[in-house]
């Protein structure tokens, strides 16, 4: 009988990219609006140019910012990575679900990918190979090391 032994979910580092394009959106129209005199003449007509330019990409990087925090959100919401007592799943998509799996005895590397920020924070991706060429790989997760320990024990049980 299979039993899940650990799932993960992503990281909330994610959310960091989408939350900057918004705020710098949110700064380009407030200095945008403070360039914008309230009266216009003639010999102000260089500062109003300039708070339009500013404040005009501003309103269409929000909106775009606001798309993709929703689109990381719901990314983060159906994909994770299972480990069960006989194999590796890794699950992704809404509209197209994608759901990887390899058994146990097929996995023959596990390895983890961390960058500067991953190994200060602990985070990075695992990257299970097996037989064939075969390549499962997560997104950024937190405690990667735990995971692969985990895997490495299912493993070991199997034997």
């Amino acid at each position: 009988m299979e039993q899940t032994l650990i799932t993960v979910k992503p990281v909330f580092v994610y959310i960091l990219y989408p939350t900057s394009v918004i705020l710098i959106g949110i700064i380009l129209v407030v200095v945008g609006m403070g360039m914008i005199p309230q009266t216009s003449t003639a010999d102000n007509m260089g500062s109003t140019f300039f708070g339009l330019t500013c404040c005009c990409p501003g309103v269409l990087i929000i909106p775009y910012g606001l798309y993709m925090f929703v689109m990381v959100l719901i990314g983060m919401r159906v994909w994770h990575l299972t480990v069960t007592t006989h194999r590796v799943i890794v699950c992704s998509g809404v509209v197209r679900r994608t759901e990887k799996e390899m058994l146990l005895h097929q996995i023959e590397s596990i390895s983890i990918k961390k960058g500067l920020v991953g190994m200060i924070f602990n985070m990075g991706r695992i990257v299970v190979g097996g037989t064939g060429g075969t390549r499962l790989t997560s997104v950024l997760i937190a405690n990667p090391g735990v995971i692969r320990d985990q895997i490495n024990a299912a493993i070991n049980a199997r034997l």
